[in-house]
């Protein structure tokens, strides 16, 4: 089963210099260490970094294991770690809500989930480098 990890609204845009080079490392080893569908035999060509024009974000929308995102993700992020370790992204989940129930159900049956946005770091929680900060219920119905 595979999760999309995507973002609605993005522009391409060439990178070039010492920045491009920054990039590149950290999709390679968003690549090696996630292993997207995107990404075969090392080839990183069909994993195209986008940019956020207003926010100035770079991300790649692509296709994750769901049990590699249970193994590597969590929903327990905050907003900004350095600023407000304790402001978190993600709501309250409502276990007993009758949606998540079904959530759990279809993912046990094999159903993708898509548009579950997180952002790879290791900066802090590194035996979790994927930081779930929207689709949090999708997540944890995995």
């Amino acid at each position: 089963m595979a999760t999309k990890v995507a973002a609605k609204k993005h522009h391409r845009k060439k990178l070039n210099g010492t920045h491009a080079t920054k990039i590149d490392r950290a999709r390679a080893e968003f690549a090696a260490a996630v292993k997207p569908l995107e990404v075969e035999d090392g080839d990183l060509g069909n994993l195209h970094v986008t940019i956020d024009k207003v926010t100035g974000a770079h991300f790649c929308e692509c296709h994750i294991a769901g049990d590699t995102l249970v193994k590597l993700g969590t929903v327990d992020v905050p907003i900004d770690p350095e600023l407000q370790g304790d402001y978190r992204a993600n709501r309250e989940i409502r276990w007993e809500h009758p949606s998540f129930g079904t959530m759990v159900k279809d993912a046990k049956k094999g159903r993708p989930f898509s548009n579950i946005v997180a952002e790879y770091t290791t900066d802090f929680d590194p035996s979790h480098p994927i930081k779930i900060i929207g689709g949090d219920s999708a997540t944890i119905a995995l």
